[in-house]
């Protein structure tokens, strides 16, 4: 196995392995919930009414994302710098 892979892929693999046993379940059902709710907030009170929302996002990685929205951040710079997180875990 090690032969047919490149070592970096080698070692993305085993840390992937590792996530699968270890991280907990995430509620889908529930971070689908957050979500539309945080849509509604800002579509009836603007983008800016998500500050007062984030304490109460437990997630950090949504919990970014949401900085950056409410921040104005460019969209691709968020992508971005979100994909990277993701790449990096």
């Amino acid at each position: 196995m090690l032969v047919a892979f490149p070592k970096k892929q080698f070692v993305l693999g085993m840390k992937m392995i590792k996530k699968v046993f270890t991280d907990r379940k995430a509620d889908l059902a529930g971070l689908a919930k957050q979500i539309v709710e945080f849509a509604s907030v800002a579509r009836r009170d603007g983008v800016l009414a998500l500050e007062g929302k984030l304490a109460e996002v437990k997630d950090p990685f949504l919990r970014r994302a949401l900085q950056f929205v409410v921040d104005g951040v460019d969209a691709s710079v968020t992508r971005g710098t979100l994909e990277a997180a993701i790449d990096a875990d």
